[in-house]
Parts: structure tokens; sequence; C-alpha cells
């Protein structure tokens, strides 16, 4: 009979990229923000993004373009991060006004990623909020004001059923 070191097979440290296809990870993210509209990202433990599907031209064009709101959008991630293990998952309204929410993906015990759904609205946008926003960091106010008109709006109820299920997919 050959020898089996459990103690030495309980202390590998897996990579979420070594145990999922990414590529086809990212054609279901896509496949389901086309369903939701919901943006995802997943970002191993080291905040590398290993899947995208659906970030909002509000972030990638201003929010985290601007060294001032970058750092916001970084100081938001902090904060989920810090709750990340509190609860199933962590919902909040980053710094620049938009809603964000996160799961741990664990496995075995070991916190390998973290899948994050956001870049979203609950309800209509307090334009007046983002216009004040445009103007304290010198975005193009019409071209800001136009990129948040794209944002998508889903109602929080739906938001919290749909992760629900994915937090029962992690169990």
């Amino acid at each position: 009979m050959i020898g089996f070191n459990t103690e030495h097979y309980h202390s590998i440290k897996y990579r979420f990229f070594d145990l999922v296809d990414i590529e086809l990870l990212q054609r279901l993210l896509n496949s389901f923000y086309m369903v939701t509209g919901i943006p995802h990202t997943i970002r191993d433990v080291d905040y590398n993004i290993l899947s995208k599907s659906g970030w909002q031209d509000i972030c990638t064009g201003f929010h985290r373009v601007c060294p001032q709101t970058e750092e916001r959008c970084q100081q938001s991630d902090r904060y989920i991060s810090d709750y990340l293990h509190e609860k199933p998952y962590v919902g909040y309204k980053c710094l620049n006004g938009l809603m964000d929410y996160a799961v741990p993906l664990i496995i075995e015990g070991q916190h390998l990623a973290t899948l994050f759904m956001g870049q979203i609205l609950h309800d209509q946008p307090n334009v007046e909020y983002f216009r004040q926003q445009a103007q304290e960091f010198g975005f193009d106010q019409a071209a800001y004001l136009e990129a948040l008109q794209r944002v998508p709006i889903i109602p929080e109820e739906q938001v919290k059923s749909i992760l629900k299920t994915k937090v029962t997919w992690e169990a």
C-alpha cells in the first residue's frame, strides 16, 4: 500500500486560477452579466483581476483614472475586504456613489478569490451629487453625467436574492 501524507496534502495552498478554468469562467460571467445587468469582477487574494464583465464607463473612464477618485475606489475596496469574512457577503456604497457587493470564494477553508458585483445603483441617481462630483474632480460634466445614465439600476432586493444564490453555490 502506498503511503499518503495527509498533513502535507492539507498544507498545500491553492491558487484560484489553478483550480478554475478562467476562460470558461469569463464566458459564464459574461452570460450572467447579459442576464442580470450586474457587472462582475473576480480578484485573487493579491487583488489581481482574474475576470471581469460589464465594467461601467463611469468607473473606467472617470473614477479609476483620476488619482483622487481612484483613491476613493481603493478605500472602498479596503472597506469591503475588512468586512468580507463577517457575513456571507458585503454590500457597500462606494465613496464615489455607486453600490458594490462582494462574496469571498472559499475552497477547503482557504479564501482564494473574491467575487465583486457592483458599479450599480439601486434607485435613480442623485444627479446633483454626481454633478458636484464632476465639478470637484474636473470631469467633463456632460460626459460624466452621460456615463451615469448608463449605470444599471438594480433593486436592492434583486441583488440580495442573487447574492444569496451565489452564497449557496459556495457552500
